[in-house]
């Protein structure tokens, strides 16, 4: 319908959308390093230890598949408004793909 729709998915859902969908734009956030990750994850402070573990792990497992994804934006600390321009500008990239115009060979 024209219209953008921004789904926040696990990595399966991620790959199950792309494999339904290929013109689909994909885009990991992630912290920029995994120290920072921990110290995110640690400072909520209502998190059980063992969750923040598994929670690690996952990331560890996940940070390997980053290149099957479009775009890869860093989350920085403090920085909530650069993440949602960087956002703004991959969504109006992929309404730029020559796929998502009608008239591209006129």
């Amino acid at each position: 319908a024209g219209r953008d729709v921004i789904l926040e998915i696990e990595i399966q859902g991620a790959m199950q959308v792309k494999a339904k969908r290929p013109d689909a734009v994909s885009v990991f956030i992630k912290a920029p390093s995994f120290e920072e990750l921990e110290k995110r994850l640690r400072g909520r402070g209502d998190t059980a230890e063992e969750k923040i573990v598994g929670r690690l792990e996952t990331a560890r497992r996940e940070y390997q598949i980053i290149p099957q994804y479009d775009y890869l934006l860093i989350s920085e600390t403090g920085k909530p408004e650069l993440a949602a321009d960087q956002l703004l500008s991959i969504i109006r990239a992929a309404r730029c793909r020559t796929s998502q115009q009608e008239n591209v060979t006129e």
